[in-house]
């Protein structure tokens, strides 16, 4: 592809997803769960949401269309040099959505604080990589694979509406359902993949010197780059389990000095299952931080 039809190809996804970036306040204010709560948010907080929601979309056509490329339209020890513009596709529409973000980013730099310099620089090592990698239709395979770390983002975004609009506590199952498959969409689609990015990378090493140096270039970066920005996200997570835990622990301490004040009889029942609950939540993330532990 040259320049010209990839600027106009990412113009053409970018306003689509500003078209649905600028849809998104008029279902937050029609939405029962979200009307009275929007409306009383900042405007940053406002767009952050509406850039959440159309997040959600973009990160899950950009990890299907990436999954079904790599399953069904690519090989991994196929030419690295062969155009493909199913392949193609997915770049695109991604391409198109780190634009929109960055715009979004530097707006917000005062909402978003240090984040900001962390996203500015995630968007700009992937909207390189993905140029050059349209441009000189090389290296397709991988540009496809590194979207599969996407899988998390959807994830991550509904977690952060459903706490602005307070609703962790309406929806516990479905918040604590996604607590969990977050953390474990995470591991497998950012952490997990790792090693075979770069054992592929060393296997194919006399195919790759023969690619366009850029294109060289661009995927030690870029896999340097986001395997480190995504490694700091998962400290993060890992500090956030003991953190869940104490809080876990803090709660049914409350529980049952709140049961101790009332009747015998109600006293035995609710505390017995309020035990039961909170010993089975203490188990569950004690078990999934000594999962994280073990593989990371």
């Amino acid at each position: 592809m040259n320049a010209a039809d990839i600027l106009l190809s990412v113009g053409g996804y970018t306003c689509l997803w500003a078209l649905l970036f600028f849809l998104a306040p008029f279902v937050f204010r029609k939405c029962a769960f979200s009307a009275d709560i929007y409306s009383k948010l900042t405007k940053a907080k406002q767009i952050d949401l509406c850039l959440r929601a159309t997040s959600i979309f973009s990160a899950t056509c950009a990890w299907s269309f990436g999954a079904w490329n790599l399953h069904k339209n690519l090989s991994a020890y196929a030419p690295l040099n062969e155009p493909n513009e199913t392949a193609s596709l997915p770049l695109l529409f991604m391409t198109a959505f780190f634009t929109l973000d960055t715009i979004v980013c530097i707006y917000l730099r005062e909402e978003y604080g240090a984040t900001t310099y962390q996203y500015l620089c995630h968007h700009a090592v992937a909207i390189m990589g993905f140029y050059n990698s349209l441009k000189y239709q090389e290296c397709l395979w991988f540009a496809n694979y590194r979207l599969l770390s996407e899988l998390s983002t959807p994830l991550i975004n509904v977690r952060a509406i459903m706490n602005a609009f307070n609703l962790k506590e309406k929806y516990a199952g479905v918040y604590s359902a996604n607590r969990v498959l977050t953390m474990f969409a995470f591991f497998f689609s950012r952490i997990a993949t790792i090693p075979y990015f770069w054992m592929l990378t060393y296997r194919r090493y006399d195919d790759l010197i023969n690619c366009d140096w850029k294109i060289i270039g661009m995927l030690i970066v870029s896999g340097i780059v986001l395997d480190f920005l995504n490694i700091q996200l998962k400290r993060k997570w890992k500090t956030m389990i003991p953190t869940l835990l104490r809080r876990k622990k803090r709660k049914k301490r409350k529980m049952i000095s709140f049961d101790n004040d009332g009747p015998n009889q109600h006293n035995i029942s609710l505390s017995d299952f309020q035990n039961k609950s909170a010993s089975s939540c203490d188990l569950r993330f004690t078990l999934l931080s000594h999962f994280i532990n073990i593989f990371t």
